[in-house]
């Protein structure tokens, strides 16, 4: 995945003269990125090398951890108040940083047989979930490290769910939903306890997300569709269909109006949600000849990021209300692993598997900063 060792030095260039400086450096393939929530940091975790902080105004970075021979971060999350830090670490577990004072707040150990793909902070910022292998979704209080709850997957032994299942929290951090085998789970958070599973996709959901009321969430899997449903009363509302196959991502807006679909068929889909009694189609994004990856909204709803699966891959910037491709943003050095938003939406970072990570102005089209080889 990296380069055998050769840094990855980190740049910023000055657009109008042309000139750069040279900030710091990445030994391995970055494989996990994040905005801090006012926009002013971004994290970066980098495979066999280290979690770096940039502070994108003076450009400076500095190094919170450094990960072990044959280790990578496989995610980075904010807390909701930019003061902590998590950090997901293979088979290793989790680590939690207090960003004011640099130090590791609480470590998490797990088993050498696991695989931490994914966390998460709850809205509020008092949960941490976490999920650990195919069918394991653990609760943590980020405060004291101690361990809440173990949510196991019902439906693992008959139907395991794929691996780096996909966990989502309510807006209101009341709810907790998890990618099953061929089914949705709810669960309470605080409680532990399952709500209910919704049922009806033919094989494994792929990807899930709460809309920004807490009433409805949406579910894409491999039997091609997309379900949108009621949790209350664990039903589906709608089933929408147009994709030829699975469907691997899902996205909706800040105001839950618009829903994007990304699939197999080298198509997104985005879906207007206003009258979920009649939900339409009302763009079919294409034009590659590889499949996308994955798409997500600005968190203004103005434009819509996408990623192919190129070995040299390309990142899109679409109108979803046309249709058009804004810019495409290339240069990437390898495929694209990783993609994150600024909070104002006028910025994106890409990180690429090489040790990359470039951020684009989304309006102009125009790389600001650039981490990349020398």
């Amino acid at each position: 995945m990296g380069n055998r060792g050769k840094p990855r030095t980190v740049t910023i260039w000055d657009l109008t003269s042309g000139t750069y400086r040279t900030l710091g450096s990445h030994a391995g393939s970055v494989t996990t990125i994040a905005f801090s929530p006012d926009g002013k940091r971004l994290a970066s975790g980098a495979y066999r090398d280290a979690i770096n902080i940039w502070d994108l105004t003076s450009g400076g970075f500095r190094t919170l951890v450094k990960a072990n021979a044959d280790e990578g971060f496989t995610s980075v999350a904010f807390s909701p108040d930019g003061q902590r830090l998590a950090s997901g670490i293979e088979s290793r577990g989790i680590e939690i940083w207090d960003l004011r004072s640099g130090s590791s707040q609480t470590f998490l150990l797990s088993s050498r047989n696991n695989m931490w793909f994914s966390v998460a902070f709850s809205p509020d910022g008092q949960l941490l979930a976490s999920g650990v292998g195919r069918n394991t979704i653990k609760i943590w209080d980020p405060t004291s490290g101690s361990l809440i709850h173990t949510l196991e997957d019902p439906h693992s032994i008959h139907h395991p769910s794929p691996p780096g299942r996909s966990i989502a929290f309510s807006p209101n951090s009341q709810r907790l939903l998890s990618a099953s085998a061929n089914a949705v789970e709810v669960w309470d958070p605080t409680s532990g306890d399952l709500i209910c599973t919704l049922e009806g996709h033919r094989t494994s959901v792929l990807s899930v997300a709460f809309s920004p009321n807490n009433q409805q969430l949406a579910s894409g899997s491999m039997d091609h569709t997309i379900k949108i449903w009621d949790p209350a009363v664990s039903t589906h509302i709608q089933a929408l269909e147009g994709h030829s196959k699975e469907v691997t991502c899902m996205d909706l807006s800040a105001t839950g109006r618009l829903l994007a679909s990304v699939s197999r068929d080298h198509t997104i889909k985005i879906w207007d949600l206003t009258d979920l009694t009649s939900v339409t189609c009302i763009q079919t994004l294409e034009g590659h000849r590889d499949y996308f990856v994955w798409a997500y909204f600005s968190p203004d709803e103005s434009t819509l990021a996408s990623c192919n699966a190129g070995h040299v891959s390309t990142v899109e910037i679409w109108d979803p209300a046309s249709g058009n491709c804004l810019h495409a943003l290339e240069g990437h050095d390898g495929r694209v692993s990783s993609v994150s938003y600024s909070p104002d939406g006028r910025r994106i970072a890409v990180a690429s598997q090489r040790g990359a990570i470039l951020i684009w102005d989304t309006t102009s089209g125009s790389r600001i900063q650039t981490l990349d080889d020398t």
